[in-house]
């Protein structure tokens, strides 16, 4: 089950989205144009931690858990 995060910098509050790091379109070209590079690009975004993000703002590593305190007194103030 997802747990509901608050956007520290947007104020938002749903359900992260994880998102890998790299480009998809970069991957796609590489590997239509040059099937070695991409291949190496391909295997070094699946081996890169996947990030969270704001499903409103799309910023990176800004969604804390809605039962973390700052995300509590922020939520109470509104």
């Amino acid at each position: 089950m997802a747990t509901i995060g608050y956007c520290i910098r947007c104020g938002a509050v749903g359900i992260p989205e994880m998102k890998r790091e790299g480009s998809s379109r970069l991957e796609l070209i590489l590997f239509f144009l040059l099937i070695i590079p991409g291949l190496i690009y391909s295997i070094w975004r699946d081996y890169q931690p996947r990030v969270v993000i704001c499903p409103f703002c799309k910023q990176f590593n800004c969604m804390i858990p809605a039962g973390h305190p700052l995300a509590r007194k922020a939520l109470r103030n509104q």
